[in-house]
């Protein structure tokens, strides 16, 4: 985790440290075994993570067959594949100023809501917040370059998944879905993270850990913050682990009204020099629109450090909710004018440069890997 996180968590550790109902957080197993099971855990308070099991996939050995021919190096970040969407209107009321932009649904004057704006001078290109049609599509083309026994699983469950947290958090902007080839490259730390929300599917491979929070020793986690592990600050039996093909979601530090940060968790451990390969589907929530491996070195050159990202998450969440409950009864003119000025310029930057969906990463695509900020899990 960045300095940032770090620090804001050492600021509160004496208050952690006593009980305080911001770390009373559960990771809970849904009822249902479904989607839609997990989709009403979810909505507990005190369910920092949900998961429902179903058993290993019905092509696991087909999906280990395919990843044995494929590393995690042959791919930047391991990222195989990945689509991006704008689900939601960004806090600051700005979508898409990219004149060059291609996108049918990016029109000068209308911001989706049906107000032109043409009339106030206001000429630049708005994209619409995509819908269950785009994402639907957007599935799809992340799936394409899979084997077609397993493809449209992969697609239905991703799909499914993104719909599911479109709805738990509507005023979210960024949905970003990713297929990923881990094997090394993981966080092996016990950490929390500041999107919305990760949902996780690990199709092959040990599942992600997690922990309760009452479960985890807060004084040493702290102590343990500059040290290369932090294993000592969970006891194993305390350990909940994910079964392969489980569906886990986990709420982020920017989740809506969160108690304190979110889910504690961190990668399996690593056994010997070859860990098994991991095919992972990531569905992510994010307030400020996160970078793909794909995006050009200029893109990531220009980026603030994790701390800033961490900050400005925070805060986009923080404003989206103190736009519903101090404006529910505006109407949506007033809205825009009221949170035009509202973000930092580094947010207008990440939240309006892009919209739309990101094609499938070709294996081929390299660049340096001297960029900051990536994480795995």
């Amino acid at each position: 985790p960045s300095s940032s996180i770090l620090a804001h968590i050492k600021m509160t550790a004496d208050q952690q440290s006593k009980g305080r109902p911001d770390r009373q957080g559960r990771v809970m197993c849904a009822t249902y075994l479904s989607f839609t099971g997990l989709e009403v855990v979810a909505k507990e308070i005190d369910a920092k993570g949900c998961f429902f099991d179903r058993g290993a996939h019905c092509h696991e050995d087909e999906i280990a067959e395919w990843l044995n021919e494929l590393d995690e190096d042959d791919f930047l970040f391991g990222e195989f594949a990945s689509s991006q969407l704008m689900v939601a209107h960004p806090t600051d009321g700005s979508d898409c100023v990219n004149s060059d932009c291609e996108d049918d649904s990016c029109r000068a004057g209308d911001r989706g809501d049906g107000e032109d704006t043409s009339e106030r001078g206001d000429t630049k290109d708005v994209v619409a917040p995509a819908g269950p049609d785009e994402i639907r599509e957007a599935s799809a083309e992340l799936v394409a370059g899979l084997p077609e026994s397993f493809r449209e699983s992969v697609r239905r469950d991703a799909e499914s998944i993104a719909l599911m947290c479109t709805r738990l958090c509507p005023d979210s902007p960024w949905l970003t879905m990713r297929l990923e080839i881990v094997q090394h490259n993981a966080c092996w730390r016990w950490h929390q993270d500041a999107y919305v929300s990760r949902t996780i599917v690990t199709y092959v491979g040990p599942g992600t850990l997690t922990v309760d929070e009452d479960c985890i020793r807060w004084e040493e986690f702290f102590k343990t913050m500059d040290d290369e592990t932090n294993e000592s600050c969970v006891l194993r039996e305390n350990i909940k682990q994910m079964q392969t093909n489980a569906v886990l979601l986990m709420k982020g530090n920017a989740w809506p009204k969160i108690r304190g940060e979110g889910l504690t968790h961190k990668s399996p451990e690593i056994k010997g020099d070859e860990p098994p390969k991991r095919l992972l589907l990531k569905v992510d929530l994010h307030m400020v629109r996160p970078l793909l491996a794909d995006d050009s070195d200029e893109e990531f050159d220009d980026e603030d450090d994790e701390s800033t990202e961490y900050e400005d998450e925070r805060q986009a969440s923080e404003d989206t909710e103190n736009e519903n409950e101090g404006q529910a009864g505006e109407d949506t003119e007033n809205e825009d004018e009221d949170q035009a000025g509202e973000n930092t310029e580094n947010k207008n930057e990440e939240q309006t440069k892009y919209s739309g969906l990101k094609r499938i990463r070709e294996p081929e695509c390299a660049r340096s890997a001297n960029v900051p900020n990536v994480e795995k899990l």
